[in-house]
């Protein structure tokens, strides 16, 4: 049950792919990045500014992850929090005030499907065409980088390799 004196409410766009970490427990953590618009505008340009707000959410052990596996970078999304601010004292033996929203529920989509669904395709094809720019350059600069790691801390002067 949600405690209505710590509660809000969060409407935007995923402003990136959603982060997951697996726990030990079989859990995850996700975190998520909703880019969400004043209802004012503000500035020199007398523009509506635009919030990057990052909350978590948590999906526990055997669980399906709720929805959050078909949000994608640029779906209009709602979400429900509450604010988490416990604090802890770190290794300095200063105590830390974190200010940490978690997702309360799981996303309400706010676009249908087919939307969504175009997007999340337009997006992998965005994201094939710049791998794709030059895969001769990107393959040429990822084996220099590998010849250059193995050559760290390697004296070829007195490495014979032959075994002599």
């Amino acid at each position: 049950m949600t405690n209505p004196s710590n509660f809000g409410k969060l409407t935007g766009r995923l402003a990136q792919e959603v982060k997951s970490f697996d726990n030990k427990d079989g859990s995850k953590k996700l975190l998520i990045t909703l880019a969400v618009e004043d209802n004012f505008k503000s500035g020199p340009d007398k523009k509506v500014q635009t919030n990057f707000i990052q909350i978590e959410s948590f999906v526990g052990a055997g669980n399906s992850a709720g929805g959050w596996d078909r949000v994608h970078k640029g779906d209009l999304i709602e979400v429900f929090f509450r604010v988490d601010a416990k604090p802890y004292t770190d290794g300095d033996g200063k105590t830390v005030y974190p200010n940490k929203l978690v997702v309360e529920g799981f996303p309400t989509f706010l676009e249908p499907k087919s939307v969504t669904e175009k997007r999340a395709a337009e997006n992998a094809v965005k994201g094939a065409q710049s791998e794709a720019v030059d895969p001769a350059a990107a393959h040429i600069a990822a084996l220099e980088a590998e010849i250059a790691a193995a050559r760290a801390g390697v004296n070829y002067e007195s490495t014979d390799p032959f075994g002599n």
